[in-house]
């Protein structure tokens, strides 16, 4: 009598991959190259309107026009002021960007959805201090 021996091949285990040999980048989010593409802060926090009263009562009082002057301030249409807080966000991330501040897209969303005017006032206060370097 004839053994049975079975003939269909074992799988080879397969060796998980080290990250050097992955053929997907690492994401730059979060690590030094992040950094170095936005390398500063925000001047001031979201929250400190008594710092500048101003911006502060134009922005909780009269947030449309606030957000067309500020608008206008980034060399956007006035109107992108009035479809707050998809405008508010679209000029918060311009400028972010275009002045390289630390941040993301989801902050963008989230402080001009929660707190349109401070967002706001936020910016204005920024504008003021990109400003004020310029003539200094």
């Amino acid at each position: 009598m004839e053994k049975y021996t079975d003939k269909t091949p074992t799988p080879q285990t397969e060796q998980p991959r080290r990250a050097s040999h992955s053929p997907i980048p690492e994401s730059p989010v979060g690590s030094e190259a992040e950094k170095h593409k936005h390398p500063r802060e925000w001047t001031t926090d979201i929250w400190h309107c008594a710092g500048e009263p101003r911006s502060c009562m134009c922005g909780c009082c009269f947030l449309p026009c606030f957000l067309c002057e500020v608008s206008a301030r980034l060399d956007e249409p006035f109107c992108a002021g009035f479809w707050w807080p998809c405008g508010l966000t679209g000029l918060r991330t311009k400028m972010r960007l275009q002045h390289k501040i630390q941040g993301d897209v989801f902050q963008d969303v989230f402080y001009s959805t929660c707190c349109g005017p401070c967002a706001a006032c936020q910016m204005a206060r920024e504008l003021d201090y990109i400003e004020n370097q310029l003539t200094d």
